[in-house]
C-alpha cells in the first residue's frame, strides 16, 4: 500500500490536476490527500471526476470554505472510514481489503499561526491516547519547523511555535519519519538573499509493539537475517567462554615458565639491539625513553614524610643527606675538595648527584676500612 500528501496550492488549473493523475499512476498511489485545493464545494465533483473518477473522497468543507484537505482512495484496494475531523485535519480508519490490516490515517493541514494552531496540538494528543494498540500515521503539512536545520533564509530567531510542535510530538509519541532526496518543501519564491525555504511539509507514525500487524515483512526478514549473522558472531567469538579462561590461563603460565628457565631472553633482546638499536628507528626511541624512565627520579620521601615531586626539591636533599655523611671527613675526596664543589653544583641532576655521592660514600667506607 502506497499512500502521499501533497500542498498543492492550488487545484483548479488544468495543468495541476495532469500533475495529481501522474503522481498516483507513478508511484502506484491507493490514498493521496490533497492540500490546500481552493476549489470551490460547488466544483467539487467535476474536479474530482478528472482526476481519480474510481477512487472515492473525503473532505473538510463543513470546517472550511475552500477545502483545506482532500482525501482520495481507491475503494477496490482499501475500505477507510472518518473517525473525526476539523479545519486542520481529518483522521480515519484503514482497512486493506486483500489482507484484513488495520490502521489509522490522520490528515494535517495546519494554520499558519502559533495561537491557531494550538487546537490542533491539543487533538493530537488526544488522538495519541486512543491509538495505543494500533498503527497509526500521520501526514501533511505542519506550516512549521522542528528545527532551525529546517530553515534556509529569514529570521533565526526561536520563537514558542517551535516549542509548542515539538512538545507535542513528544506527548504524543510520534516518530519523524526520514526524508528521502528533497529537505526543503516550501519557499518563498523570493531571489537573492530574500529567499526563504523551508520543512513545513513531513511525516510521523507510530508503531505498536503489541499489535499483530507491527512487524512488516521487510523488517521482519531484515531481522531473521540479523540473528543469523549475530547467532554466527556468538558461536565464533563467545562460545565456551570457561574452556577459553583455562585455555588462555594455561597458556600464560607455560608463558612464564619459559621465560624462567630460559636465560637466553636477555641476550636476545641484546641482538635486537645491535640490529636495529642504532638506526635511529622507532625501537631505538622506545629503549632511549624507557632506559631514561628508569633512571628517573621523580619523586621522593623526604625526612618529614612529605613525598615531593620537585626536582629543586630532590637535589637539596639528596645534597644535605650525603654532606652530612661525608661533610665531616678530610681527605682529597670529601670536604671542601673539588669532586665535592662538583657534587654541590646546582647543574647537576638529582640523579647524576646521587651517584657521584654514592660512590664518594663507597669510597669512604672503603678507606677507613684501611
Amino acid at each position: 500500500m502506497s499512500f502521499a500528501a501533497w500542498n498543492v496550492r492550488g487545484l483548479n488549473s488544468p495543468e495541476k490536476q495532469t500533475e495529481i493523475r501522474k503522481l498516483i499512476n507513478e508511484h502506484s498511489l491507493h490514498l493521496l490527500a490533497i492540500l490546500e485545493t481552493k476549489i470551490q464545494e460547488a466544483n467539487v465533483t467535476a474536479v474530482h471526476m478528472k482526476i481519480a473518477p474510481s477512487w472515492k473522497l473525503f473532505h473538510n468543507y463543513p470546517h472550511s470554505p475552500l477545502g483545506r484537505i482532500w482525501i482520495l482512495y481507491n475503494p477496490k484496494v482499501l475500505t477507510v472510514h472518518r473517525m473525526s475531523d476539523g479545519a486542520q485535519h481529518i483522521h480515519c480508519s484503514v482497512t486493506s481489503i486483500d489482507d484484513q490490516k488495520h490502521f489509522y490515517i490522520s490528515v494535517v493541514y495546519a494554520y499558519n499561526t502559533a495561537l491557531q494552531r494550538r487546537r490542533l496540538w491539543s487533538d493530537m494528543v488526544v488522538l495519541a491516547s486512543l491509538m495505543c494498540q494500533s498503527p497509526w500515521s500521520i501526514m501533511g503539512d505542519f506550516n512549521i519547523m522542528r528545527h532551525f536545520r529546517e530553515t534556509f533564509g529569514g529570521s533565526g530567531r526561536w520563537n514558542s511555535g517551535i516549542i509548542e510542535f515539538n512538545e507535542c510530538i513528544h506527548s504524543a509519541e510520534l516518530s519523524d519519519l526520514r526524508y528521502s532526496v528533497i529537505r526543503f518543501t516550501w519557499t518563498n519564491k523570493s531571489p537573492g538573499v530574500a529567499n526563504i525555504t523551508r520543512k513545513l511539509d513531513r511525516g510521523f507514525y507510530v508503531m505498536i509493539c503489541g499489535h499483530p500487524h507491527f512487524l512488516f515483512p521487510a523488517v521482519v526478514m531484515k531481522l531473521k537475517m540479523l540473528k543469523c549473522k549475530l547467532k554466527q558472531l556468538n558461536n565464533k567469538e563467545f562460545s565456551d567462554l570457561s574452556n577459553r579462561v583455562l585455555a588462555a590461563k594455561d597458556e600464560l603460565q607455560k608463558c612464564q615458565v619459559r621465560l624462567d628457565d630460559d636465560p637466553s631472553n636477555e641476550g636476545k633482546a641484546r641482538v635486537n639491539w645491535l640490529k636495529d638499536g642504532d638506526q635511529n628507528t622507532l625501537f631505538f626511541l622506545k629503549t632511549f625513553n624507557n632506559k631514561c624512565n628508569r633512571k628517573k627520579i621523580s619523586r621522593l620521601t623526604l625526612a618529614s614524610r612529605e613525598i615531593t615531586d620537585s626536582i629543586l626539591v630532590i637535589k637539596d636533599e639528596a645534597l644535605r643527606f650525603f654532606q652530612a655523611i661525608l661533610g665531616n671527613n678530610t681527605g682529597p675526596y670529601f670536604g671542601s675538595s673539588p669532586l665535592m664543589k662538583t657534587i654541590a653544583s646546582p647543574s647537576l641532576s638529582p640523579l647524576l648527584l646521587i651517584s657521584l655521592a654514592s660512590h664518594l660514600w663507597r669510597t669512604s667506607n672503603s678507606v677507613s676500612s684501611l
